[in-house]
């Protein structure tokens, strides 16, 4: 790539931060459209209909200035963190089980209520992303994919011990996700994944309210009056909602809906109102931050930097594919936020997280091209390195002659 190239691609944090501020303030809109029958009727938010859309306007207000430091931190220096930030956000999950636990999931201190399994999808994403490039085992060798898949299964352990099976899921997610990046071998996924579904269905089981919801999601019409309540009344808001939606604030559904409206089922609300056009505009959002992530990891040229992009979309976009599926019944119902449009500040501020280190990741991708072009100018400029893995077949690796002579300084 050249000089010219690599300013093209700096617009990338332009973009990023489009993305970012455009689902931001989305998510302030959705909040206040679905969420002020529930505020006014509840306990719990002073009766104020109010309530939810000033701690939503107020956490991303935070949000911005998260993403505003984490943009700032250099991709060198998010390198040298990631051990320490990965410390930091599992001693936040520890928390859960000390007195400053609220209900299992969350922590308070002080004022500020907040749910430490956010963060620590953050922690992972950085940790793996550290330590994967770095382990003396080939990533494709056994020694190795156990472990990297011990750093995951940790982190699942800790959320799961917190009863939250949902946040569970994105964590495998993240971290099959990003062990499939780090090529490994296929026989060792699928090895995983057989393990993953037996666990799967073993943690469905030992808790009667998730087996429960397997009928709620096959046969949801037939529970309409009980478990699968919230199913059937966010599908009777999607399909109400056809192409052209009733109006915004004008759904009804919301008024029905067992839970509040205003986080997990969103989407169904939003569908409701907008029709076709608010729930195509999330979608849209999404696939723009996907597209985006992917063409950080394709042109980072260190290790961390491909492996932390890939692991920040996978954690936003595959969430958001995720919530989608549940709102629509595509998959049974898991409890998870959608990023930014639900209301919760914490799902915000690691959203804000991983923004903030996508950007971080595309400024060092551009200063690192133009030292490339600057240095190599006149000398024929190849590289010899592959968007995801080397030559020599093992994450990162690149030709002997390539590796001993790499002319950008890392």
């Amino acid at each position: 790539m050249n000089v010219s190239a690599a300013e093209r691609n700096a617009r990338t944090q332009y973009f990023l931060f489009g993305v970012f501020f455009l689902l931001v303030v989305l998510g302030i809109l959705c909040v206040a459209s679905a969420s002020y029958y529930h505020a006014g009727h509840h306990e719990d938010s002073d009766f104020n209909q109010g309530y939810y859309i000033v701690r939503q306007a107020q956490w991303a207000l935070a949000a911005l200035a998260v993403y505003a430091i984490c943009s700032s931190i250099s991709s060198r220096r998010w390198k040298f963190l990631a051990p320490a930030v990965f410390v930091l956000t599992f001693g936040l999950s520890l928390l859960v089980f000390t007195p400053l636990g609220v209900e299992d999931r969350w922590v308070r201190v002080g004022p500020i209520l907040f749910q430490p399994s956010e963060f620590l999808k953050c922690g992972l994403i950085v940790a793996l992303a550290w330590y994967l490039p770095r382990t003396k085992s080939s990533t494709q060798s056994i020694a190795g994919f156990l472990k990297g898949l011990a750093w995951v299964g940790a982190c699942a352990l800790l959320v799961m011990a917190q009863g939250d099976l949902g946040t569970t899921l994105i964590v495998l997610l993240i971290g099959v996700g990003m062990l499939a990046v780090a090529n490994v071998r296929v026989t060792h996924l699928l090895a995983l994944g057989c393990l993953l579904v037996l666990l799967l269905g073993l943690a469905v089981k030992l808790e009667p309210y998730r087996l429960n919801r397997i009928p709620a999601w096959t046969h949801p019409w037939a529970n309409a009056k009980g478990v699968a309540k919230q199913t059937v009344h966010a599908l009777h808001a999607i399909g109400a909602g056809g192409l052209k939606g009733v109006g915004i604030g004008q759904g009804l559904e919301k008024y029905h809906l067992p839970e509040a409206p205003h986080t997990d089922f969103v989407f169904a609300t939003v569908a409701e109102e907008t029709g076709i056009v608010g729930p195509a505009l999330i979608m849209a959002l999404y696939i723009a931050l996907a597209t985006l992530g992917v063409q950080i990891a394709l042109l980072s040229r260190d290790p961390f930097g491909r492996l932390a992009a890939m692991g920040g979309v996978i954690f936003l976009s595959g969430q958001a594919a995720l919530n989608i599926a549940v709102a629509t019944n595509t998959v049974t119902c898991t409890g998870i936020p959608l990023p930014f449009i639900s209301y919760g500040g914490s799902s915000m501020v690691a959203g804000a997280v991983v923004f903030g280190l996508l950007s971080s990741l595309s400024k060092g991708t551009v200063r690192r091209v133009k030292e490339a072009a600057d240095e190599s100018y006149g000398d024929g400029g190849g590289d010899g390195w592959s968007p995801f893995s080397g030559p020599g077949g093992d994450f990162g690796a690149s030709s002997p002659g390539v590796r001993g002579r790499d002319r950008v300084r890392r």
